[in-house]
């Protein structure tokens, strides 16, 4: 056997083994929505963590985008389930991404199936609010920003720029707050990455960076807005988010 078949039947079994997962997830949430039992919550999180890790060396990364937006909500639950039919729904567009590779032969036929499941899935849960990408290594600076813009922003969570690349590149995000030090890539690798010639065509987020330390106006591509790390963080942090609310407001109003 020839190493692209070996990858292919690798992945027609990951893909099997990944629906009856997904299966047994969705029958232990309803279990934990029942009683709170975080032994089950810790056993759900890993399963949906593996999930999605083999799904991006498979290169299903819309899977694995799904599944990092579950762990988003899910991984900050303590007592309970406050998110069941969000997470119900997330689970079950994966299972419908998968069916694709089972059932449609065609690559492109597939792709294209693939890209309204996930249209209708992030049209599905628009809340009005901007969508907001914090990426930090700090848990403090990502919960007190989550406690400022909870009324004005659906916040997702990274912790890494690598991830925050990926998140980017396959969801739709108003406004990026990152650190300036990060894993992997760094805030300024991250702006420069997604600013870069190559994606000049994409509709590009507003990036604000968030740093304790004067930012090189030598950097080829610079953030939209730097915010320090200081007394006045989170105030300004709420200036930045109700502003770029109030235009993205704005220009919807001036669409219809």
């Amino acid at each position: 056997m020839d190493d692209e078949n070996l990858i292919l039947e690798l992945k027609n079994e990951y893909i099997a083994d990944s629906r009856e997962d997904l299966y047994e997830v969705i029958n232990k949430l309803g279990n934990l929505e029942k009683q709170f039992d975080s032994d089950l919550h810790k056993e759900i999180a890993r399963k949906v963590h593996s999930l999605k890790g083999s799904a991006g060396s498979f290169n299903i990364y819309e899977v694995t985008s799904l599944a990092q937006r579950f762990e988003d909500k899910f991984n900050y639950l303590t007592d309970k389930v406050d998110y069941s039919e969000f997470l119900y729904s997330l689970l079950d567009d994966m299972l419908l991404i998968f069916e694709q590779y089972l059932i449609t032969q065609n690559d492109k036929d597939r792709q294209a199936a693939i890209e309204g499941i996930m249209q209708k899935s992030l049209a599905s849960r628009a809340s009005g609010k901007i969508k907001i990408l914090v990426a930090g290594t700090s848990k403090v600076f990502i919960s007190g920003i989550e406690k400022v813009c909870k009324d004005l922003g659906e916040i997702s969570k990274t912790d890494d720029g690598l991830k925050t690349l990926s998140r980017i590149m396959t969801e739709k995000f108003d406004l990026v707050i990152l650190s300036k030090h990060m894993p992997n890539i760094g805030g300024i690798g991250c702006i420069s990455a997604i600013k870069s010639e190559s994606l000049k065509n994409r509709k590009i987020p507003y990036f604000a960076l968030v740093t304790t330390e004067p930012i090189s106006k030598s950097a080829a591509y610079q953030p939209d807005m730097i915010v320090y790390k200081d007394d006045n963080f989170y105030k300004e942090i709420l200036k930045i988010v109700t502003k770029i609310s109030s235009q993205i407001e704005d220009l919807k109003n001036r669409s219809e």
